[in-house]
């Protein structure tokens, strides 16, 4: 499963983090293009989603095509995940629309990041959306044990918790649109 924060980040935020990672010896990639199309089940839009429910994604970047489930839990900001390379990424959208699901939202986005341990940290500049940094961690075991050690990353780079955005740029764009989602 995957256990992630996020936080979205002022025009000055981008430069006192990027240096405080610096500081920290980790070092973030160079900027990659990211198009993630995101599918659900037909009628989504009518429903409330909470645990069980999921999304498809086809993630287009330069570096390949990925095709990925996530499905949300009883627990903010984490979700069941799974994922692998797809030669074509444009046979996999049809394959998922075939099988009855529909397009919810597309994210297009820039995205930097870089690894420290287990934990992946990303800068994201996301279309609509704004700038933002995310911590995550993908864990089989306890996710209160990652997200504790991500709120501790987070007290490292200064950011308080209050800040703190559970949802994923899919959820709050849907929730834009009007879909509703409960973890409850």
């Amino acid at each position: 499963m995957e256990v992630e924060s996020k936080v979205l980040l002022e025009p000055r935020d981008v430069t006192t983090i990027t240096v405080r990672l610096t500081e920290l010896g980790v070092n973030l990639d160079r900027p990659e293009i990211q198009r993630d199309v995101y599918y659900k089940e037909r009628g989504f839009r009518d429903k409330v989603q909470g645990p069980g429910s999921y999304l498809v994604r086809v993630r287009y970047k330069q570096s390949g095509t990925v095709l990925n489930m996530k499905r949300l839990t009883n627990l903010d900001g984490v979700w069941d995940e799974v994922e692998t390379a797809v030669d074509d990424g444009k046979v996999a959208e049809q394959i998922v629309e075939a099988i009855g699901a529909e397009h919810a939202v597309t994210v297009a986005k820039e995205r930097r990041k870089a690894k420290d341990g287990d934990l992946e940290i990303i800068i994201d500049v996301v279309d609509g959306l704004g700038t933002f940094l995310e911590l995550a961690i993908e864990t089989d075991s306890d996710p209160a044990q990652a997200r504790a050690k991500i709120d501790a990353y987070l007290d490292k780079l200064g950011i308080d918790k209050v800040r703190v955005e559970l949802r994923g740029y899919p959820t709050i764009l849907l929730e834009q649109q009007g879909v509703i989602f409960s973890v409850k």
